[in-house]
């Protein structure tokens, strides 16, 4: 009798392990959101997809023009990374991942949803090596703190980092 309720107990332990919850994360990949109304953004409300590419660009990505702007400080540039970096956070579920040239890359495009939120005259910002540009032809550093929160800096006129003349942007600790 021991025996039959040890099993039992066993088995209802591996049910309720196995058993699917509604919370847990899975490996498919959601849709973007429009951060209005919470609702799924249907394609046609996405930025028509770049007919060499397939990717589509997000509104914001419009925003990240003024990284061009020759009137705009480079405290403007900070904040527009802030602003691409959680856009793409809430677009795809978590922070871009890598070194500043995957980070890149992923802003582009090159994600699991295909959505790029740096248009293609932005890339003019980006060394051959794939990586985003300051004003001062420095490569961005991202930090990421967390799944959900991202620290970026720029090295500053200097170009060398942790300086007095570091520009930090991203989400707050």
């Amino acid at each position: 009798m021991k025996r039959l309720i040890a099993i039992l107990a066993l088995v209802l332990i591996a049910a309720w392990w196995f058993w699917p919850r509604e919370n847990e994360p899975t490996d498919a990949v959601s849709p973007a959101m429009d951060a209005r109304n919470n609702q799924p953004l249907q394609r046609d409300e996405l930025s028509p997809e770049t007919p060499d590419t397939g990717l589509t660009l997000v509104p914001i990505s419009a925003e990240s023009e003024r990284l061009l702007d020759s009137q705009a400080s480079a405290r403007d540039d900070m904040e527009v990374m802030t602003v691409l970096v959680g856009e793409y956070r809430r677009l795809l579920g978590g922070n871009p991942v890598g070194d500043n040239d995957e980070i890149t890359a992923a802003l582009a495009g090159k994600n699991a949803k295909q959505l790029a939120l740096l248009p293609s005259k932005v890339l003019e910002r980006v060394a051959p090596q794939g990586q985003l540009l300051d004003r001062w032809g420095m490569p961005y550093f991202f930090h990421s703190r967390s799944g959900t929160s991202m620290e970026i800096i720029s090295a500053g006129p200097d170009g060398m980092l942790h300086t007095a003349d570091d520009l930090h942007g991203g989400d707050p600790e």
